[in-house]
């Protein structure tokens, strides 16, 4: 009993809550890369918008997507999106070692989330380095919303929130 007391005391205690958004402008989070072609991607109310007129296209977004603090090595990072698609399709997170991740269509108009934590295996600064992001194997008659991006120290996904910098911006 005390052996497993301590085990979920430890378990607790290795959760790490960020709660700040650390992606500058995540609410516009517009992708400007395509290997293919055949993308339309538009700013709707909340969301991102994104068809294809041909199959296994794809649109990504490399050094304009930075961070607002620099990412310490060995630091476990949190990146989570919401999305409505009606076909599968891949979403992208390069920051050194990941590929992407094959996500299913979501159910009609309900948001569906997705989150991954990480560890960030070297120390970058959020000067002159950004990561990768993006959408693959999208096909045509797709129609996927993408909206609230997050990336958060810890191991806990959090509601979506601007980054203090970008609601400093605003005022």
């Amino acid at each position: 009993e005390l052996a497993a007391k301590n085990h979920a005391e430890l378990k607790i205690n290795e959760i790490e809550i960020g709660g700040r958004n650390l992606l500058l402008n995540s609410k516009n989070l517009g992708w400007n890369s395509s290997d293919t072609g055949g993308i339309t991607q538009t700013q709707e109310n909340d969301y991102l918008k994104i068809t294809s007129s041909k199959d296994n296209a794809n649109l990504y977004n490399y050094f304009t997507t930075k961070t607002s603090v620099d990412r310490e090595q060995g630091q476990e990072y949190t990146l989570s999106i919401e999305y409505q698609s009606n076909t599968p399709f891949v979403f992208y997170w390069r920051a050194g070692d990941y590929n992407g991740i094959n996500l299913p269509a979501s159910s009609g108009d309900v948001w569906s989330t997705f989150k991954l934590t990480k560890i960030q295996t070297a120390a970058t600064s959020s000067a002159n380095t950004g990561f990768l992001t993006g959408v693959g194997v999208i096909n045509t008659n797709t129609v996927l919303k993408i909206r609230s991006i997050k990336y958060e120290k810890g191991t806990k996904a959090t509601d979506w929130t601007p980054a203090p910098e970008d609601v400093d911006a605003a005022i």
